[in-house]
């Protein structure tokens, strides 16, 4: 049950989604940079502060260009409604990373030998990713490089969301077009910020799992009512930063902590503080959903629930910016038993180990 990003493996494992947009004869130059990169990936578990990986501009475009496509099978919608019936689903729901590449992978290591392999074997296991993939950390090209990787080798498995930094006007600020910049040059380094920014359009924004969880990157937005509102956008979609839309809100709110807001407040700073009644008002109004998993927000502990554990923030990136000292979360969707969280922590070393297992009941 290791994550599948081996491009031989998912070349010979046709999907329907996946076969039925590739010219394999065409696209041997895809596969061929696919593996290139793959294997690179593979022999490069960790990178010093100001090491990257030997990117080529050709292949990083191309690696871009061939997320689209991949991407497109997911249908055109901002929501993604995933999930079904069966009894060996399961689901690993990723918080914010922030461009901490080395932790990622710790973190999938970890997770793979601690959770997979000893409780979870014979599974059909599914990743869902909810944003925040670049800026702040060191490694932004390498976190969003190799989930375009692995979404395009696996791309019934793997799921990305689209986050508040996923978006030009954002991540120009922190971070991420500093980092391409500095690897390729300005003229080269603003085609691959441009580029990768053009991938992040085909982000949904929103996805409903097994007709239950309500995910999403930041919560829930006063213009939204039904889920459908946000099924009807489509993509590839222009986000626009500090806009009132539903599309700018759902990636930028916050649940209240207070407990001083029933509904909504605004918050210039960030987006829409929503309170349990707006909670409530969701629920009534979306009948069969009954829990919002959402990130945008740091957590000590990886996570934290408000609102009578209705709505959980997940975070997966531990020590986040080298200072905050709080440990990374998964949140698994379990077939038959309750939701449970995995808690990582980051050692003094550097190194990541497994905390603890919290079960929501």
């Amino acid at each position: 049950m290791t994550p599948n990003i081996d491009a031989n493996k998912s070349s010979v494992s046709s999907t329907s989604s996946f076969s039925s947009t590739i010219d394999f004869t065409a696209t041997n130059k895809v596969f061929k940079v696919v593996n290139k990169i793959t294997e690179l990936l593979k022999a490069t578990p960790e990178l010093n502060p100001e090491e990257h990986l030997d990117w080529q501009l050709d292949d990083v475009l191309l690696i871009c260009e061939e997320a689209i496509q991949v991407l497109k099978t997911d249908g055109s919608s901002a929501l993604l409604r995933l999930g079904s019936d069966s009894l060996k689903e399961q689901w690993a729901i990723f918080g914010d990373l922030h461009g901490q590449y080395n932790e990622m992978i710790q973190i999938l290591k970890r997770f793979t030998k601690d959770w997979l392999m000893r409780h979870e074997e014979g599974l059909d296991m599914k990743y869902l990713f909810l944003g925040d993939y670049v800026d702040r950390g060191n490694h932004s090209l390498e976190v969003i490089m190799s989930l375009l990787i692995w979404k395009i080798n696996a791309p019934d498995q793997v799921f990305l969301l689209r986050g508040n930094h996923e978006c030009s006007t954002v991540n120009q600020r922190y971070g991420f077009q500093s980092e391409c910049v500095r690897f390729f040059g300005l003229f080269d380094g603003m085609k691959v910020w441009n580029k990768i920014n053009e991938v992040f359009n085909y982000f949904p924004l929103a996805a409903i799992v097994k007709d239950k969880y309500f995910c999403v990157h930041g919560g829930l937005s006063e213009n939204l009512v039904v889920v459908e509102q946000i099924e009807h956008l489509q993509l590839p979609y222009n986000l626009q930063e500090g806009s009132s839309c539903i599309g700018n809100d759902i990636v930028w709110s916050d649940p209240d902590l207070s407990n001083s807001v029933h509904h909504f407040k605004s918050n210039p700073k960030r987006g829409p503080v929503f309170g349990y009644n707006a909670v409530d008002d969701f629920f009534s109004c979306n009948l069969g959903l009954e829990m919002i998993i959402r990130a945008h927000q740091t957590a000590m502990d990886g996570f934290w629930t408000v609102f009578d554990k209705r709505v959980v923030t997940v975070f997966s990136a531990p020590d986040y910016r080298g200072c905050c000292k709080n440990m990374a979360a998964i949140m698994v969707l379990r077939p038959t038993d309750p939701e449970c969280i995995l808690q990582f922590e980051k050692c003094e070393d550097g190194k990541v180990k497994a905390h603890g297992v919290v079960t929501l009941d």
